[in-house]
């Protein structure tokens, strides 16, 4: 919308300012150039003669110009594998949040004493500022958690690290975390996790990690099992750190067997036992109490030392619809076991996700390790795998820029061939729009960027602005044409007339371009990518257009005097 917006008023000025400032200048202007004027106009014109030579010569090698511009072409499409791909770069964000999670049944006091530890490591690094931690599920963490992101528990903690700016240090973000990760304390059955800040501020949902792979099934012992080869599987994918599945078995609990059998002997059904374990057990809200607009709900079940024990389970008293006073024992068994912490779904059914971070390695390349790494293993019936976390974002944010530049691409065409009145000069030039991507790849491999969604962006903005330099070109060549201009020096004469005001407007574009493709102040990661893919897209759709659109163009008009002959 900025970019139209801004091209509409760019038109006005262009049709109603521009010509009546023009019209001021030119009437002061003085007769004769100044003699810095016709330095630069002298060497304008040994510059448009080595290029008439270099185009003649192209006009008569056209097999050649073609085959090394479309062997350019496939060889920056078959480059594009190497790049990388990745959903958004990732940024240099001066905030780290660690989570940890203790094994299950780990004291308040504990956890704590180990998070102070973590404290103090993280304060002994010069690129720390302050940090913050959070033990425990508490007030001002419930929100965190309701994300993903916070602890639930006593067992668990975030600590969050607030770094001095990118500009104050010399280390990235990535680079202060890995160091964190080689001084953490070994702790059997605990985890210690980074949790990727960039989704917090890119507007990712919270809890989404670089990588995930989601496992579904109806049982969650075998949901483990695949869910554990699989994370013993990728270990060894290079840049993949902070590896854990989300299932998190081993919460302590009293687990009931119901004798179906005894239970419909006495007249119970399985919904009416579990019923009254739960209100003894959990407690039942009879009725609220009011005070001045504030409603707080009466619990009524058992009293706190009749519901410790495995004994006092057994002795839960169920009431059978013929009146008798059945105790939990008759009819059911209660073992002590454990049980999962948390069980996740996704559209109905149960999930296990495999989650990690990345670290100096686009995410495209490391599913593409792991999608390797793990095809050996074979999936039960009812089982199956999908790819999630930002990889599945980049997909489909892929999916829909792409079908975007395919709907912008045809109406580029369409709008050219109404105004040329033909349909084979714009598909002449159409061709600078396939030219421009090889420039892109240079671009992104030159300045160690991977394709994402901002290059992405970049390609769509230059697929509207490459196709100016070959309008103003072929439209010079027809009017040549139009005059009765022969053919091959209409081409010659339009393309070198036309050098200048290409040149000029890729020049100014290129340029303007410049200062966001070369900062690394905070956040570039984020805007560069899309500049470095408009200023090299034009550079090298410049350079091929100049040599290559007039090639093109005479091979089209050669074809048509061949069919109409």
């Amino acid at each position: 919308m900025t970019v139209t917006l801004a091209l509409l008023a760019s038109l006005f000025v262009a049709l109603t300012i521009v010509p009546m400032v023009s019209s001021v200048i030119a009437s002061k202007r003085k007769k004769q150039p100044g003699r810095a004027e016709s330095k630069a106009a002298a060497y304008f014109m040994s510059l448009r003669d080595r290029y008439r030579i270099l185009l003649r010569w192209c006009l008569r090698h056209r097999s050649l110009v073609v085959i090394i511009a479309f062997g350019l072409f496939l060889a920056s499409i078959w480059s594009v594998s190497l790049l990388g791909r990745e959903f958004m770069p990732p940024s240099d964000i001066p905030v780290l949040s660690l989570q940890v999670s203790m094994p299950v049944g780990t004291s308040l006091e504990e956890t704590d004493s180990v998070v102070r530890s973590l404290e103090k490591i993280i304060l002994e690094q010069p690129e720390t500022r302050f940090c913050a931690s959070f033990v425990g599920l508490s007030q001002e963490s419930k929100i965190d958690a309701a994300w993903g992101t916070g602890p639930t528990g006593v067992n668990e903690a975030t600590v969050y690290v607030r770094l001095v700016d990118k500009e104050l240090r010399v280390r990235s973000t990535e680079e202060i975390a890995d160091s964190f990760r080689r001084r953490l304390p070994v702790i059997e059955g605990a985890t210690f996790e980074f949790f990727d800040m960039q989704q917090v501020f890119t507007g990712g949902a919270g809890g989404t990690s670089p990588v995930e792979i989601k496992v579904f099934g109806p049982d969650l012992k075998v949901l483990q099992s695949i869910s554990d080869t699989i994370a013993q599987d990728i270990v060894s994918v290079e840049g993949l750190r902070d590896i854990e599945t989300t299932l998190e078995m081993g919460k302590p609990e009293w687990q009931v067997h119901i004798d179906r059998e005894k239970a419909s002997q006495a007249g119970l059904t399985v919904s009416q036992i579990a019923q009254s374990v739960r209100a003894g057990l959990m407690g039942v809200v009879s009725t609220r109490y009011r005070v001045e607009g504030d409603e707080y709900d009466i619990r009524v079940r058992y009293r706190e030392w009749d519901r410790k024990s495995k004994e006092d389970v057994e002795l839960i008293t169920i009431v059978s619809p013929r009146g008798d006073h059945v105790p939990l024992y008759q009819v059911a068994a209660v073992e002590e076991g454990a049980g999962p912490v948390t069980i996740t779904r996704e559209d109905q059914e149960r999930k296990v996700s495999v989650k990690g971070n990345t670290y100096q390695r686009d995410v495209g390349s490391i599913m593409e390790d792991i999608m390797q790494q793990t095809a050996h293993i074979e999936l039960p019936p009812g089982y199956f795998v999908e790819y999630g976390g930002t990889f599945k974002d980049m997909q489909e944010a892929f999916v829909t820029l792409f079908q975007a530049l395919l709907v912008a691409l045809l109406l580029i065409y369409m709008i050219m061939a109404a105004q040329f009145e033909s349909l084979r000069h714009p598909f002449v030039i159409m061709v600078t729009v396939p030219l421009s991507f090889i420039g892109v790849v240079v671009g992104l491999f030159a300045f160690g960027k991977t394709l994402s969604v901002p290059a992405f962006m970049g390609i769509l903005i230059l697929a509207g602005v490459v196709v100016n330099n070959g309008i103003v070109m072929v439209d010079y060549i027809n009017r040549l044409r139009r005059r009765g201009t022969d053919p091959f020096e209409a081409i010659l004469q339009g393309a070198s007339v036309r050098l200048r005001p290409v040149l000029i407007t890729t020049f100014t574009t290129v340029f303007g371009m410049l200062p966001m493709a070369l900062s690394r102040t905070q956040g570039s990661e984020l805007r560069s990518p899309m500049a470095i893919t408009v200023a090299f897209g034009l550079l090298f759709s410049m350079t091929l257009t100049l040599l290559v659109i007039p090639v093109m163009y005479a091979i089209v008009d050669r074809i048509k005097e061949r069919k109409t002959s």
